[in-house]
């Protein structure tokens, strides 16, 4: 498992940072300004949700001219299972900020357990990196409505044209890029991914207790009877049916 050693936010805009370097492994991810991270002789140019591995004991410095803000930490060597590590990039989501910002806030809290907590974070971390690596990246546009659609699973509320309100392209054009990345429109996506939310309700639904009327509630759905029909229409049963 991997170690955390230490790990800070820049709490303002940077300039320039001298060149250094470090024992061991040291990490940015750069979520404000852009600029240049000059590692030994290679250049490599920085933006926000970058995420740049700098190895140890070769100097490094930055420069931007509007300023950068980053989160940076020290870790044990990263094991890339073959994979060539230098330069990530962040999903749409912001899913690695998000594990960074937990790691910061138990690592200098120290809570109980705060140790093992922070460095199964970190491993998760990895794993995301290691994600990246090996599947092909969609548009950024496309991953922020399927992470929009995920959210908002359970949600009876929620509709495709308000998801595609905060997609600032056209909505013709995103409908058709969701389809060519992914393969189905954002509303077949969304009840696929209900219809197979429903199904694991549906197989605890003995032990809960759940009724079909309370499983399609939970799974997005505003009507029972549409519900069933589209169910049966993806499984080729009815709700009742399933794990019976």
């Amino acid at each position: 498992m991997h170690k955390l050693y230490s790990i800070g936010i820049l709490p303002e805009p940077i300039y320039k940072i001298p060149p250094h370097q470090h024992n061991a492994l040291e990490v940015a991810y750069y979520f404000e300004g852009s600029g240049v991270l000059k590692i030994g002789e290679e250049e490599i140019h920085f933006q926000p949700k970058d995420i740049v591995f700098q190895p140890p004991g070769i100097t490094h410095s930055e420069q931007s001219p509007g300023g950068f803000r980053n989160i940076h930490f020290i870790m044990s060597e990263f094991e890339s299972s073959g994979v060539n590590i230098l330069k990530f990039k962040d999903n749409e989501s912001g899913d690695v900020y998000n594990i960074l910002m937990l790691i910061h806030k138990e690592f200098h809290l120290k809570r109980k357990n705060w140790e093992p907590i922070t460095n199964y974070l970190l491993e998760t971390f990895c794993h995301y990196l290691v994600s990246f690596s090996n599947e092909r990246r969609k548009n950024p546009y496309v991953e922020k409505c399927e992470s929009i659609l995920i959210e908002n699973i359970s949600d009876k509320s929620f509709s495709i044209s308000s998801m595609l309100k905060e997609i600032p392209l056209n909505d013709d054009y995103i409908r058709k890029l969701f389809l060519k990345e992914v393969g189905t429109t954002p509303l077949q996506y969304l009840t696929e991914k209900r219809i197979n939310h429903a199904k694991q309700l549906l197989e605890t639904r003995y032990e809960t207790s759940a009724k079909i009327k309370e499983i399609a509630d939970k799974a997005g759905f505003n009507d029972q009877y549409y519900f069933s029909r589209a169910f049966k229409k993806v499984t080729g049963k009815s709700p009742s049916e399933w794990n019976a």
